[in-house]
């Protein structure tokens, strides 16, 4: 399936919990040093395709990461 089939399906999630639920998982995170699993970081937004190949023949085992470079996607600075 092509990248562009692929962007236009809508995904649908829930939110569970409070903000401050989220805080305080981030603080647990954050404490106990828990990290991801990553199996592929890939450089920039034109990778993205291959991503999408990695996680749907399942050749992957823990988290595809796309790497950003400076301006691609703008300001990306969360606040929580």
């Amino acid at each position: 399936m092509q990248m562009q089939m692929q962007m236009q399906n809508t995904n649908t999630g829930s939110t569970m919990g409070s903000h401050q639920d989220l805080l305080d998982a981030t603080a647990f995170i954050a404490k106990h040093r828990i990290v991801p699993i990553v199996s592929h970081i890939l450089d920039g937004l034109e990778s993205a395709e291959e991503g999408f190949e990695l996680i749907k023949r399942g050749d992957q085992f823990g988290k595809v990461v796309i790497k950003l470079r400076g301006g691609e996607m703008g300001n990306t600075h969360a606040k929580l």
